[in-house]
């Protein structure tokens, strides 16, 4: 794997795993920081909105298949992650 590609997985990795960790948690509503705006309901679906970024940004990675056999392995887990979130 090259600098660059290891470098990417990692900080997307960095981004995803607090997230999916709440997610698997049941807590992501309640541990998700949201800023308070004036009439609006940000607060009721901005833990939907990251997820969906979240898994959007991720997607391309999850549907293609490793270089190498531990991102490999590594992708088969976010897969089954992502899922069960």
């Amino acid at each position: 794997m090259t600098d660059d590609r290891s470098y990417w997985l990692q900080t997307m990795l960095e981004i995803a795993d607090p997230l999916l960790l709440a997610l698997e948690k049941e807590q992501l509503k309640k541990q998700m920081p949201v800023e308070r705006q004036k009439d609006t309901n940000r607060e009721i679906y901005s833990h939907l909105e990251a997820f969906a970024r979240l898994v959007n940004g991720m997607a391309p990675w999850l549907e293609s298949y490793a270089e190498n056999e531990s991102e490999e392995k590594l992708r088969k887990e976010y897969v089954q992650r992502v899922k069960l979130a």
